[in-house]
């Protein structure tokens, strides 16, 4: 948790004069979510492409476009900063439940990076960094 805030400082003082926001809300909204291409333990899902579909119910949905998995959960988002925004999930991957975060960090109106912080589930804690596609 530490990291990630670190992290999250560090970008905040880069951007601090960014013209870019992230959504008010993502209810409605769908992503495409590239990881990163790098596998590690620590990013086992490396080189997969989302599609994630967030509806007005705070649950979520999205396809592994590489292999076609579909997955959903339960999601809640805040706006921390016009250009940071924070999506808390939870999702049952198997018979484990999975909580995570995306924050996202905007380069543009319709896309930026995001960093992935997972606290429970498959594979443990882990985190890494990818980038985000705002379709609508």
């Amino acid at each position: 948790m530490k990291k990630l805030l670190f992290v999250i400082t560090l970008c905040s003082i880069g951007t601090a004069g960014a013209t870019c926001n992230v959504p008010e809300n993502i209810e409605g909204k769908d992503f495409i979510m590239a990881i990163s291409a790098s596998y590690s333990p620590t990013n086992p899902m490396a080189g997969n492409v989302y599609k994630m579909q967030y509806r007005g119910d705070k649950k979520y949905n999205y396809k592994v476009l590489n292999n076609g998995n579909d997955y959903s959960g339960q999601y809640q988002y805040k706006r921390i900063a016009d250009n940071i925004g924070i999506i808390s999930s939870e999702e049952m991957f198997g018979e484990k439940l999975a909580k995570y975060t995306l924050t996202l960090i905007c380069d543009n109106e319709n896309s930026g990076v995001y960093f992935y912080q997972q606290s429970d589930g498959v594979a443990g804690n882990r985190s890494n960094t990818s980038h985000y596609y705002l379709l609508n």
